[in-house]
């Protein structure tokens, strides 16, 4: 049997079953229930889950969790307007500098979880107010009368698609149990709980974040002597980086962040012999082993010349470094199926290379 832990009183206002106390006279009255409106008892036992019993069991549950999320959020939210109590919304939010787009072909960009009182934009509430063609469960009201938010409990239906795509913003709540209202009563509605959703929300905030970029880069860089590396770095990082060593860097290039580092490690390196940059590199070498393996774990750089594990830039100082073909197209190989399986390959800006 479904136990039913809130009712409304004679002026509408939402009980719990846990705010009565068990003196008769305390629950004495009329208790009406949230969903068909009869008459309903509150039992107060020790031994049973207290609850509210029905005269009648015809009832619908979806119908009472429905109206039970409109009525609970609509008390809970003028509270906090009369009473100055936050109504806090986390959102993601996407902030966007393009100030070195210019110069390198990205904008500094990242994503955020920031946090909005809805009651300092939102001071009006209403229940089942028409806006246009819509009638939402709650209606915020911005202080102008000129902002709208809607708010949806939905239960066993989501938000219409003529709804989402009217560009109205609307938190939708998805309700399953009684105990999915809870998070009401915290007066906080977050984007990362997995019963929230925020519809036409998303903004992408642009502003100057000057030398605080907030982005993150792969920087790979060749230099005069052939030697290459790669970094993660900001633009503002870049730049100075390649203000300070403007006659050292022949080459180089900024990307996003891979998630296989390691690979795009390699395919830069061949790209870049594809080119025909000056770079020496030991994994372009025909004495570096693919398959040297000690204790289980593959060796990235081994010479089998030398017979040793060595960093892969010891081939600029190596009289004995010599390009083996087949090692670079089948870096670039693999790095190409790699990106397929993932769907488009990561965007590169113009390499940069001196004399080009």
């Amino acid at each position: 049997m479904i136990k039913y832990s809130y009712a409304k009183n004679f002026k509408n206002e939402i009980v719990n079953i846990s705010s009565l106390a068990k003196e008769r006279n305390a629950v004495d009255g009329n208790l009406f229930c949230l969903s068909c409106n009869e008459r309903v008892i509150a039992k107060l036992g020790d031994i049973r889950e207290r609850h509210f019993s029905h005269y009648s069991a015809a009832c619908s549950f979806e119908t009472y969790l429905h109206n039970l999320g409109k009525r609970l959020f609509y008390q809970e939210y003028l509270r906090c307007c009369y009473e100055k109590i936050p109504f806090f919304i986390y959102l993601y939010q996407a902030t966007e500098c393009d100030k070195r787009k210019s110069g390198y072909g990205h904008s500094c960009h990242k994503v955020s979880i920031e946090q909005f009182d809805l009651t300092n934009y939102f001071p009006y509430i209403f229940l089942e107010e028409r806006v246009g063609d819509f009638i939402p469960d709650i209606l915020l009201l911005s202080a102008d009368k000129k902002k709208r938010i809607f708010l949806e409990v939905a239960v066993t239906h989501l938000s219409t698609e003529e709804k989402r795509n009217s560009q109205h913003r609307i938190i939708e709540l998805k309700v399953n149990s009684e105990s999915d209202l809870e998070v009401i009563k915290t007066h906080s509605l977050d984007e990362r709980q997995v019963n929230v959703t925020f519809i036409n929300f998303k903004s992408t905030v642009r502003k100057n974040c000057a030398e605080n970029c907030c982005g993150r880069f792969d920087f790979f860089a060749i230099d005069t002597s052939g030697s290459c590396r790669m970094s993660v770095k900001s633009l503002s990082e870049i730049g100075d980086i390649l203000q300070k060593e403007e006659g050292n860097i022949i080459d180089h290039s900024i990307s996003e962040t891979s998630e296989n580092p390691g690979l795009k490690y390699l395919y830069l390196v061949s790209d870049a012999w594809s080119r025909k940059v000056p770079i020496k590199n030991c994994f372009l070498c025909r004495y570096h082993d693919l398959n040297k393996e000690n204790k289980g774990k593959k060796i990235p750089i081994f010479c089998t010349l030398f017979m040793k594990v060595c960093n892969s830039n010891e081939a600029v100082t190596c009289d004995c470094f010599e390009v083996y073909p087949q090692h670079p197209w089948s870096y670039l190989d693999q790095w190409n199926r790699w990106n397929w399986e993932r769907g488009p390959g990561i965007a590169f800006t113009k390499h940069r290379h001196k004399g080009s």
